[in-house]
């Protein structure tokens, strides 16, 4: 049997790919995403006008990971969280 080698294409995809979870803001992003894509205006779709709250996406968040009391997410996490993925290039739902 032939052994393989696996290298990475650069130090972040490396830290990525060996992380012990995925972090919030992968979830987030993953989150948009889905989001994003329901957003066709269809009969059974979101509108594409629809839109969250902060508050309402850090409630989405706490609850579909079932975060401890200690490690809650709040309207002012998502916030940071969107604005940093703005200025990395990621459209956001927004």
């Amino acid at each position: 049997m032939e052994e393989v080698e696996v290298t990475f294409a650069d130090e972040a995809t490396e830290a990525i790919i060996n992380a012990r979870r995925p972090s919030l803001t992968d979830f987030f992003r993953a989150l948009f995403d889905n989001i994003g894509m329901q957003k066709t205006g269809d009969y059974y779709a979101l509108p594409r006008t629809f839109k969250l709250s902060d508050a309402a996406l850090a409630t989405i968040c706490n609850i579909t990971r079932s975060l401890p009391p200690d490690e809650l997410v709040d309207a002012a996490y998502v916030k940071r969280t969107r604005h940093r993925l703005k200025t990395q290039g990621f459209s956001a739902i927004w």
